[in-house]
């Protein structure tokens, strides 16, 4: 099951809803962890803001591998708050940190450095960077570009960078 607990409509300041997954399973994908979002009201620049947190989440796989994740993000809706029917004018801003541990049980660490630029309109970010601290390797760093609708991003590690597409 997933358990969604609303304290009131998320519109509002204050407002917090927290998903819960109870033995939930997806094509045999074990999915657990709880994520809440916080409506943190209107920051300094005048944008509504809010807190997004996921603790304890795991993916455990049919052969019994599993991925851990925990995650502290505030989302800034920067641009579309002024139009709730007219969701393609969109956009947020997104600050935070990640950390967890890969299905090959390589622990990692990432923090959003320059904020991630989402657009309603694009299917990928668009723009900011992650610095992703990967145990035995090192700093690596992806960048999503200039603010082009792309599924171009750039990885820079040590003095390589190359271009990837995302998918």
């Amino acid at each position: 099951t997933i358990l969604i607990e609303i304290s009131k409509p998320l519109h509002e300041i204050g407002a917090v809803r927290t998903v819960t997954f109870n033995d939930y399973f997806v094509n045999r994908y074990g999915i657990e962890g709880v994520k809440t979002f916080t409506n943190n009201g209107m920051n300094d620049s005048g944008n509504l803001n809010y807190q997004v947190v996921l603790q304890g989440g795991k993916i455990v796989f049919p052969d019994d591998g599993e991925v851990l994740r925990e995650m502290n993000h505030n989302r800034e809706w920067i641009s579309g708050l002024d139009t709730p029917r007219y969701r393609w004018d969109d956009e947020w801003l997104i600050r935070g940190t990640a950390e967890g541990v890969n299905r090959d049980g390589v622990s990692y660490q990432n923090e959003i450095t320059t904020p991630i630029l989402v657009k309603a309109v694009c299917k990928f970010p668009v723009s900011g960077t992650i610095e992703m601290n990967i145990r035995d390797l090192g700093i690596m760093v992806l960048d999503y570009g200039d603010g082009e609708c792309d599924n171009i991003a750039t990885v820079t590690y040590g003095d390589r960078v190359w271009e990837i597409e995302l998918r």
